[in-house]
Order: C-alpha cells, then sequence, then structure tokens
C-alpha cells in the first residue's frame, strides 16, 4: 500500500508541475509590443482627409487613393473584414476622413481603415 501510495504523489506532483510549466509559458496578456521598441498600444490610430481618387476592388473590398488638402497622396484600404458592418463603398470625388493603422509601402502611406466619415 504504501508503494502505492507514493506512486500516486509521484504521479500527481508530477501533472502538477507539467501544468505550471505549461500555464506559464502562455501568453501573457499584459505584455504588448517588442522588448526595446516604444509601446503603441496607446497611441490614437492615424487620421487623414482627403478626396477618394482612382479606386482598385479587391477580394474582399478595395483601395483607393486619397488626396489630402496640402497635396499629399494616400493609399486606402477599406476591407470587409477590417471594418465589419461600418464598410461601405466610396466614389471617386467623396470627402473623407480616414482613420486607422498605417503600412508604409516606399514613400506612400497606406491607410488600413477603420473608421470612415464623409464629409458634405
Amino acid at each position: 500500500m504504501k508503494k502505492f501510495t507514493s506512486k500516486i504523489l509521484v504521479t500527481t506532483a508530477l501533472i502538477v508541475s507539467v501544468s505550471a510549466i505549461v500555464l506559464a509559458c502562455g501568453p501573457n496578456k499584459n505584455v504588448t509590443g517588442v522588448p526595446g521598441e516604444p509601446d503603441n498600444s496607446t497611441l490614437a490610430p492615424y487620421v487623414v482627409t482627403g478626396t477618394v481618387g482612382e479606386i482598385t476592388n479587391g477580394k474582399d473590398g478595395y483601395m483607393a487613393d486619397l488626396k489630402s488638402d496640402d497635396g499629399i497622396t494616400y493609399s486606402m484600404t477599406v476591407s470587409v473584414l477590417r471594418m465589419q458592418d461600418k464598410y461601405k463603398r466610396f466614389n471617386t470625388g467623396d470627402k473623407l476622413t480616414v482613420s486607422g493603422d498605417t503600412v508604409h509601402l516606399g514613400e506612400r502611406v497606406n491607410v488600413l481603415a477603420k473608421t470612415i466619415t464623409k464629409i458634405n
């Protein structure tokens, strides 16, 4: 009986130890970013206002040129997946304010639209 009890204790201790290690190695939801780089999690999204230019249709939305009042041309990616029920199709000549994350492609900034407001 003593041998059986010690096997149970060893097995239980092993299971508890492995469980603790697995849980400790899981993702920490309180940590963001890459060590040594600034934490951008609290920064506001990029916002640009401009007029829609050329539109290129894609699989789940479209891309459009957006020319700001100061003459800078941005790319805007409008995706059904990203915008969900806020997705809307705009036309060339519409004046918009777009906010979202950015991707820098060479000299051009591509705004991945999260919100779009049409300006009358």
